[in-house]
This record gives C-alpha cells, structure tokens and sequence, in this order.
C-alpha cells in the first residue's frame, strides 16, 4: 500500500534500473487493482493512465497573465490534457510531450501568435511560463 506516497518518488523507483525506453510513462492512481471474476487483473476496469506531470500538477502555479493563460489552454490541447491538469510551470516533456506532440503545440502556438516559436524554443522554454514570458518580450 502507498497511502501518501509521493507519485513522482514511485514512478523512480518503479523506472529505476531500466533503460529509458522502458520507463513507464503513463500513470494511474487505483486503491486497489479490480478483479475479474476469475480473479486476474481486470484491465478495463482500471481508470485512464495519464502522464506523471498531469497527475502532480496539484499545488503548482496557475496561469497569473493572460498570456500564460493562453499558453496553458494550448498545451492542453496539444497534449489532449484537461486544463486543471497543466499549470504555469508544468514541463511539456513530463506532460507526455514528444517530436510529434511539439509540432502540433507548435502550430497552435503560431495560429495564435504567429511565427515566433520554433520547435526547438518549445524544447528549451518547456514550460508555459518561460513560453509566454518569451511570447510577451517577442510582442
């Protein structure tokens, strides 16, 4: 049982001493594992895994500019995440974000503001708040 365990603190012990592309990158807080009736792990039943960085958002900074805001509204839909599961300061990469996902983010981002954000600013800014922050000192 891991009553108050920290969920990031088991997602590295859980992916400690396997390479890379074997860490689990999707998880899922259950109580308990439901059964079927033959007693084996009923896979249906358990609740969608999301990424580690949706699921540890709690407690981080909202949005506080209207730009922010906006930028956090975008990468929920690049990442097909519900707004409350990304804050100011979530990672892009710890909110499931990969090559593809920044493309899409990407020409959300330039619908909005233009062309001012590459794929690789995505992968050195991030987070929301270093993108916005970037966005206002580009307007």
């Amino acid at each position: 049982m891991l009553d108050g365990a920290d969920l990031a603190a088991v997602a590295a012990e859980a992916g400690a001493g396997l390479p890379d592309f074997l860490r689990p990158t999707h998880y899922a807080r259950v109580d308990r594992i439901p059964l079927t009736v033959n007693g084996k792990a009923d896979t249906k039943a358990l609740p969608e895994a999301k990424p580690l960085g949706a699921l540890t958002t709690a407690g981080e900074r909202g949005p506080q500019t209207e730009t922010e805001t906006t930028v956090c509204e975008l990468f929920a839909e690049a990442l097909d995440l519900d707004d409350d599961e990304v804050s100011a300061v979530s990672d892009f990469v710890a909110l499931g974000g990969h090559s593809m996902l920044a493309v899409r983010l990407t020409g959300l981002l330039r619908r909005e503001y233009g062309p001012v954000i590459t794929i690789r600013d995505l992968f050195t800014l991030r987070t929301p708040e270093a993108i916005a922050r970037h966005l206002d000192d580009e307007s």
